[in-house]
């Protein structure tokens, strides 16, 4: 055989070092498993703690208010909504008790400071690779580079593919962590570009290319992501985390868009009219009786505007601007059929239904004291809301007032002789009776109400009660009227009728009164 000619030194160096690359190609990893869960443990957590948490009041509708019995008239069941024990604080449970404060989490915020997606000999590795193959082939074959690099980003594909995953079929009570994971996953992308865009480090622009070759796909999760919370059918019970869900959105939509410019240029216009139709879909339907549960929907509209007033900057970020199709029309519109429902709902007792109505209202108005005034600008409405309300408590108590009482009060407009007379001050006795025997069991929940109708109850009865009791002498300071027989100790004196009107909607503790005619 022959000699086989000796391998030159510096080729044999070359092809050296070519396998020496290759073999470091094969197994260069940029992010380790361990570090990504770290630094997605961290991201959880600063999302937990103060002040990036957010608190709401929600107290209002699984308070002791809510009770759904006889004395209240009111169809609710008093159930806690599902959302308030899924977005509860982990550590701290929500008790289905009285008041209290729901605790959840905001996307708004997170803590990056410190935090390392690529450990420092994974940053150093891959630039010796870059640094071995400018060596080995000359500069300019990065892109043949890039090329041998397609296992580098195993770990981080794997977090995203268990994600896509997901995508298939999601409903809103399975998305649960779908915001946090959509917030999280950004943040992670953002830092291992702010990684590898580092000035101070060398070969930056190898490190641009690689970052959008291997972050597309990724992004392209997120985007699904994006538009899948955006385009998602939410009901009046999953506002509070329907409007987390686009908190979260409307936050990573402008980093996605700087992650790779070229790959979702039209992304936020696309977002922000999906989330608007969702939202005004969702929010357009609160004020529809749902299963006969007027007091129910009550208590669901005065949660959503709680909710959406504390996110009332991002509501502002995707709502149109003209006045036609504005935030504040939409609720406007919401309140009115709100309205619409409690004067539909059925219920044969005419007096009851105006009480009914009164605690609805005023369960609004008291739970949302000045909120409605922040999220309806008069300027934007057709009508001036509070003047609204005002007007529409004074037709129902009014209402009320001659359903309720026109009973008891024609038993004094005899005006035949003194006999008659006493016969008819009996009469208003005993009718007054049936009339606070059935009513004294009712709840009336608002101080400030009850209080108004008790004063607008004696308005409307003594007046006419006093100027009827002048026409017969009394017998002193008790204020006892001179009839004859029994009938006498009956007889209310103006001040003790006073007194007992003083006791009604107190729920049962009311007066006890003597045997009546039933109203």
């Amino acid at each position: 055989m022959g000699n086989v000619p000796a391998m030159p030194a510096h080729v044999f160096q070359t092809a050296q070092e070519n396998h020496v690359v290759a073999v470091a190609e094969e197994t260069f990893s940029l992010c380790d498993v361990g570090r990504l869960s770290q630094v997605i443990r961290k991201l959880h957590r600063s999302i937990e703690q103060h002040p990036h948490s957010k608190q709401a009041d929600t107290t209002c509708c699984v308070s002791a208010e809510r009770r759904s019995n006889d004395s209240y008239p009111s169809s609710d069941d008093g159930d806690v909504p599902e959302w308030r024990l899924h977005f509860s604080n982990r550590a701290n449970p929500l008790p289905v008790t009285d008041k209290r404060q729901l605790h959840y989490r905001s996307h708004m915020y997170m803590e990056t400071e410190g935090l390392e997606c690529i450990l420092p000999d994974h940053m150093a590795q891959l630039e010796d690779i870059v640094r071995h193959h400018t060596l080995a082939v000359g500069p300019g074959y990065e892109e043949e580079l890039l090329q041998h690099l397609p296992h580098s980003t195993d770990a981080l594909t794997s977090l995203f593919n268990e994600l896509e995953i997901r995508l298939t079929s999601i409903s809103p009570s399975e998305c649960e962590d779908f915001p946090i994971r959509l917030k999280t996953y950004t943040e992670l992308l953002c830092l291992i570009k702010g990684q590898l865009y580092d000035e101070s480090r060398p070969f930056r622009e190898f490190k641009i290319g690689y970052f959008a070759q291997f972050a597309k796909h990724p992004i392209e999760i997120l985007v699904k992501i994006a538009l899948l919370l955006s385009n998602m059918e939410w009901s009046v019970t999953e506002i509070c985390p329907m409007m987390l869900a686009y908190e979260a959105v409307m936050d990573v939509v402008p980093l996605i868009q700087k992650l790779i410019p070229s790959e979702s240029d039209d992304l936020l216009p696309e977002i922000k009219s999906n989330i608007w139709e969702s939202f005004r879909k969702t929010v357009g339907s609160m004020g529809d009786p749902r299963d006969g549960a007027i007091h129910s929907v009550t208590c669901s509209l005065v949660d959503s505007v709680k909710s959406i007033h504390s996110h009332k900057e991002l509501v502002q970020s995707f709502a149109p601007d003209d006045d036609c199709h504005s935030f504040g029309n939409l609720l406007s519109g919401v309140i009115g059929r709100w309205i619409s429902a409690l004067e539909k709902h059925p219920m044969s007792d005419s007096r009851r239904k105006n009480i009914f109505m009164l605690n609805n209202m005023s369960h609004l108005k008291g739970k949302t004291n000045g909120l409605l005034d922040d999220l309806l600008p008069q300027q934007h409405l057709d009508f001036a809301y509070p003047d609204y309300f005002k007007l529409l408590t004074d037709i129902w108590i009014q209402g009320y007032l001659v359903d309720a009482w026109k009973p008891a009060l024609s038993c004094l407009s005899c005006k035949s002789w003194w006999v008659s007379r006493h016969s008819s001050l009996v009469k208003f006795t005993s009718t007054f009776n049936g009339i606070f025997d059935h009513q004294k069991t009712w709840v009336v929940p608002d101080p400030a109400l009850r209080e108004t109708l008790r004063v607008r109850i004696k308005g409307h009865i003594l007046p006419t009660y006093r100027a009827f009791l002048v026409k017969y002498p009394d017998t002193g300071p008790s204020g006892c009227l001179c009839l004859w027989g029994d009938s006498a100790q009956e007889i209310y004196s103006a001040e003790s009728l006073e007194l007992v009107v003083d006791t009604i909607f107190e729920g049962g503790t009311g007066q006890p009164t003597s045997p009546s005619l039933s109203p």
